[in-house]
Formats: C-alpha cells, structure tokens, sequence
C-alpha cells in the first residue's frame, strides 16, 4: 500500500459528529449572536469540519461575518446564488437540513465543541 492510500484513509476516519456541525452552522443562521461563539471554539476555522460542505458554508458564513454584512437564510441563500454554489451545496433540502438541525442557537458554543 502506498504512503498516499494510507493517508487519505487515515484523512477519511477522523472523528467528526455531522449532527453537530450541521446544529453548529444552523445555530449561525439562526441568530448572528452564535457566531462570534462559535468562531471562539473553532479556532482553525473551516477545517474544524469533516463535511466539505460544511466546511464552505461555515467559511462563506464567516467571511460575511467578518466583512460586517448581515447574516440570515434569506441572505446567505442570495449570496451562494450569486457565487453559483447554491445548488451545487446540495440546494434547498441540504439547507432545509441544516435549519431543522437545531433545537436552540443558544447551544451553539455545545455543538462547536463536540
């Protein structure tokens, strides 16, 4: 086996919990409050998440944030629009997902550490 195989099937079975990265991203949608939470836990950013999609919505997310626009479904739906990663993402039912996954924003802080 190569040195390459065993990395990428090392890569593949790092520990992750995808309930609680979508609960995570759904908190940030959820209120703009969670963000800053959770931006403290996660400290690498995006590479905090197993899911690639995960990963470039918390990214998207996080430079809205940063750029001081504001943040809610209807928004960001507008901006992956605009950027053609909307359905590409996994379109409406992945962001249906994401927004049902969430009990409360205000565990946001919970899930980013899980």
């Amino acid at each position: 086996m190569s040195g390459r195989a065993s990395t990428d099937s090392l890569s593949r079975d790092l520990p992750h919990d995808f309930a609680a990265e979508r609960a995570v991203i759904g908190s940030m949608f959820q209120s703009c409050d969670a963000i800053p939470i959770v931006a403290a836990v996660l400290r690498s950013g995006e590479s905090e998440f197993f899911n690639q999609r995960h990963r470039e919505v918390f990214a998207l997310i996080m430079k809205m944030s940063e750029s001081g626009k504001p943040l809610d479904g209807v928004i960001l739906y507008d901006e992956l629009m605009r950027l053609g990663r909307f359905e590409a993402l996994g379109g409406y039912p992945f962001f249906a997902d994401i927004l049902t996954a969430v009990p409360s924003h205000h565990r946001a802080g919970d899930y980013a550490r899980i």
